[in-house]
């Protein structure tokens, strides 16, 4: 059960463009709904994928006493990191807002970001190393692809901020029931019958279990020395001992390379 003698936090890791706004304006006005005060911010990066969109909400209900809600979050006080984006989780993550006590509801929709299109090869930020994060540093964390989980269900993809706003509300952070953020994303008048639709989906799953704790593709990591053994396999045989050479002056001038760091296979 939620606890109410401070106000619940949730810090919220989107992406320009992907409604992310949308979102949080559902959560408010369904907090609103239900009887809580609540509050929200938005802290704006650049365009798409050069930089972070941040949300930060505080709420709890109705009291004698009005509270005083901060503006933004303090590491290792966040009641729930609520993700848009894999990687926007692991930039949460790295900021060290997770804790044991805390809930992550992530979707694992990769949008990639600037820097990871850049170079030639090699720059996708693996997935693996951010669920590793999030299920050691949280002791509650459901990891899922949204958009997967809305079309198997023959809603639109454009539902899937819906079905993360139902698995919130069930959530043990609020477990509030659904008709407050009904109303929420029927006051919003944005595509309401797939959102309704997968806002239901996110609200039953997360009460009666079903919701996964870890769903999406991970990509093989290698460690750099099979990287490489499989690239010289690929090589024509004359070829062959200039790149083992290439190598071995690369291991020399960059140690690190040679203490089996791990690499993604594209």
């Amino acid at each position: 059960m939620p606890r109410h003698d401070r106000a619940t936090r949730i810090l919220i890791g989107t992406v320009g463009g992907q409604g992310g706004g949308v979102l949080s304006d559902w959560l408010i006005k369904g907090l609103l709904n239900a009887g809580w005060q609540a509050q929200s911010i938005g802290l704006l990066g650049l365009s798409q994928r050069a930089g972070s969109v941040i949300y930060y909400a505080e709420a709890r209900p109705f009291g004698d006493k009005p509270p005083i809600l901060s503006s933004y979050a303090a590491p290792g006080d966040v009641d729930l990191l609520l993700a848009q984006e894999f990687l926007e989780l692991g930039r949460l993550l790295q900021g060290g807002f997770a804790h044991q006590d805390c809930t992550i509801i992530a979707n694992t929709y990769r949008y990639y970001g600037t820097l990871e299109k850049t170079p030639a090869e090699g720059g996708i930020y693996p997935s693996g190393v951010i669920r590793k994060a999030a299920e050691t540093l949280s002791g509650d964390s459901y990891l899922f692809h949204a958009q997967e989980l809305v079309a198997q269900a023959g809603l639109s993809l454009l539902s899937s901020n819906a079905i993360l706003l139902g698995a919130v509300a069930a959530s043990k952070v609020f477990d509030l029931p659904a008709e407050p953020f009904h109303r929420a994303i029927e006051e919003a008048e944005v595509n309401v019958a797939d959102n309704l639709k997968a806002f239901d989906l996110g609200y039953t799953m997360m009460r009666d279990g079903t919701l996964p704790r870890a769903l999406f593709k991970e990509s093989e990591v290698l460690d750099w020395s099979q990287l490489a053994d499989a690239r010289e396999q690929a090589l024509p045989a004359r070829q062959r001992g200039d790149y083992r050479r290439l190598l071995d002056q690369g291991r020399e001038a960059m140690p690190a390379l040679a203490r089996g760091n791990r690499a993604r296979r594209r």
